[in-house]
Parts: C-alpha cells; structure tokens; sequence
C-alpha cells in the first residue's frame, strides 16, 4: 500500500465528501422549491437518478471512513472495512467516471438547452475528478483481477431494471434515454446496451491501470 500519509488521505476525503454532500443537499433542495409535484415525490424522483445514487455511495462511504477514524471500534469501523476495499471503491471510481461520460455526451445539450445547470455540473465533473483523484493516490494498487467488473455491473443493471420496472408502473423515467414510451422499447435496450458497455471499458480501464501502478509505481510515492 502506498499513500502520502494518512493524513493528507483524511484531507482530501473530507474535501470530496463535503463536497459531493453539498451538492447532493443543495441541488436537492433546489429539486423541491421549484417541483410542481409533492415534496415526497419530487424527493423520490430526485433520488432515482443514477448520478445522486452514485454520489450518496460515494459520499456516504467517504464519511463512514472519516467517522471511523475517530471512533475506534464499532459498526463504523466494520463498515469502513467494508468501503476501503480496492474492489469496492474501484467500483465506485468507475461508476461516477462513467456519469460523467454518459452525461457529456448524452444529457448536457439537453440540459443545457433547458437552462439546467445548478448543481450538477459538481456532481459530474468536480465529484468523479476529485474521487478519481482520491483512488490514485490512496487506494492500494495490484489487488484486482479481471474478473471483478462483472460483479460490478450488477448495480447498474439493477438500477436500470428496476428504473424501467417503475418508470412502467408510474410513468416517470428519470432520464431521456430510458423513456419506453418516449423513444421505443428497442431504442431503450440499444441505450442499455451503450451504457454497460462504456461501464465495461470504464470498469476494464481501471482494473488495468491497478494492475499496471501495482507493478510500476509502488516506490514512487512516500510511505505512511
């Protein structure tokens, strides 16, 4: 394991958690003062989009580590135990990098179009930067193998299966590009099929620039 120390690596989780915790509870607020619909709805519509989930996992599993570094012992600790693993937050890197792909080249005309901004340009770009940040200097390197993406997919295309499930029973699609009334069930399964595979080269990236700094890098950066 390399890292600068342990607490340069305390510094910049905090910075991008507050960071992504910001934007989350700002831009959801935003969300509720201009949304023609029940709080409770618009709430839950806010937290259908893969990019708010993402940021709440990333978030969440950068303050579960600051937590437990002062409490010691306790659910925090096997929690963070749980959210420093390579594969876990490695899979964390990938998905908020693929976002902010997905978001450039699919979603930002449109929302630009619409005079959306706010909020989200933090959520796709200054949150996966800062986290891709992060996992370079301070995740343990040479621990993956090729065959963890495929476990990783799995919460995407759970997210997406259940999305259709209930865009189906409530009408509401979070995004454009999942709309099956809008576009057409064929259109959608293409998207679906666009949108694993760039997952998949981004997921496949990652594992490949592990294995190579695990090999190369090692004595580069200061030890704890």
């Amino acid at each position: 394991m390399f890292t600068f120390s342990t607490r340069y690596q305390q510094a910049l989780m905090a910075l991008v958690a507050l960071m992504s915790a910001a934007a989350l509870i700002f831009q959801g607020h935003l969300v509720l003062v201009h949304s023609p619909l029940p709080p409770g709805v618009a709430l839950f519509n806010f937290l259908s989009y893969f990019t708010i989930l993402t940021s709440a996992i990333a978030s969440a599993s950068l303050w579960v580590g600051l937590f437990a570094s002062t409490s010691g012992q306790g659910p925090a600790s096997r929690l963070n135990r749980f959210f420093r693993r390579p594969s876990v937050e490695t899979s964390i890197a990938g998905c908020l990098l693929n976002t902010c792909l997905v978001y450039h080249v699919a979603l930002a005309p449109l929302m630009l179009h619409h005079g959306v901004h706010q909020w989200w340009g933090v959520l796709h770009d200054a949150l996966p930067a800062a986290y891709i940040l992060y996992w370079f200097l301070f995740v343990p390197k040479g621990q993956l193998h090729w065959g963890l993406p495929v476990i990783w997919m799995a919460y995407p295309l759970g997210y997406w299966l259940v999305t259709l499930w209930r865009g189906a029973a409530t009408g509401f699609y979070p995004y454009p590009y999942l709309d099956v009334v809008g576009i057409g069930t064929t259109r959608v399964l293409l998207n679906l099929f666009c949108f694993m595979g760039s997952l998949a080269v981004v997921f496949y990236t990652l594992v490949a620039v592990d294995k190579w700094m695990g090999k190369h890098f090692d004595r580069i950066f200061l030890r704890k």
